[in-house]
């Protein structure tokens, strides 16, 4: 049975931004993007002409920054 529209998550799925690789779920996870609080910044990346691509840059940047990433995470936000 369907959620009434108030009962729906805010928070969307990869399939609904867009994300079709299978490493997208972990992905976000990685990012750390699975809450309420990023979901401007989830449907910026779906307007990406490559949100897979984009998605997988975010994750390197990440990889690449360190410890230095939530303050990225944070200014991004």
């Amino acid at each position: 049975m369907a959620k009434p529209a108030t009962q729906r998550p805010k928070l969307p799925s990869v399939g609904r931004l867009g994300l079709v690789e299978p490493t997208a779920a972990a992905d976000l996870e990685r990012l750390e993007w699975n809450s309420d609080a990023h979901v401007e910044l989830l449907w910026s990346l779906s307007r990406a002409p490559d949100a897979d691509e984009a998605l997988r840059a975010m994750v390197r940047l990440a990889d690449a920054v360190g410890r230095d990433w939530d303050e990225l995470n944070q200014a991004l936000l």
